[in-house]
């Protein structure tokens, strides 16, 4: 995020070199930005479950995905840092370290993290997430980071949007199979 101008006109009169990394990192974000034709998208729990459910997979895959993805912005896999599955915290360690959103107007549309290192059990849930998901494509340290200081390039983006999975609907055959099916189970296993 690109810092406040009076923040800088303070960092310039004490240290250029610190102010010219970044003015650096604000250029390779918009390279970032260009080459991708994104722009930022506001961060937030509303936003994380729009970009998973834009995958097209079923309720209970995208549950998958939340799951991994908050496991890997911990730091810690198995644990949380808010107590449950919900959207990572910024800057709390982790694949997500200084994690950004990206998308298209009225879609978040990727994940971009920089880490200060990826560990081996990371990379390989990192590598689960990209096998077991065709919708989502991951990449890692396939170009440098914009955010500058050494860290890596992470992003987990939509392959292509699609629309979230949606229930059909049930009809009168489909709910009498229902009701024959419990009947039948019911009989099994009382008698």
């Amino acid at each position: 995020m690109p810092a406040d101008p009076a923040y800088r006109a303070r960092l310039a009169r004490t240290d250029p070199a610190y102010l010219a990394r970044l003015e650096e990192a604000d250029r390779l974000r918009a390279d970032f930005a260009a080459a991708f034709g994104v722009g930022e998208a506001r961060w937030s729990d509303y936003n994380l479950t729009r970009l998973l459910r834009a995958t097209g997979e079923r309720p209970a895959r995208v549950a998958e995905i939340r799951e991994i993805v908050c496991d890997l912005s911990s730091g810690r896999r198995g644990q949380r840092t808010w107590g449950g599955p919900v959207v990572p915290s910024l800057g709390n360690g982790g694949v997500f370290d200084h994690l950004d959103m990206w998308g298209r107007p009225r879609q978040p549309t990727m994940l971009v993290g920089h880490p200060y290192g990826i560990a081996a059990e990371e990379r390989e849930a990192l590598a689960y997430l990209a096998r077991t998901f065709p919708t989502l494509r991951v990449s890692v340290d396939d170009r440098p980071s914009y955010y500058g200081f050494g860290t890596n390039h992470v992003r987990v983006e939509l392959v292509e949007l699609h629309r979230p999975f949606v229930n059909p609907r049930g009809t009168h055959r489909t709910r009498a199979a229902g009701r024959a099916a419990r009947k039948a189970f019911a009989e099994e296993f009382t008698t």
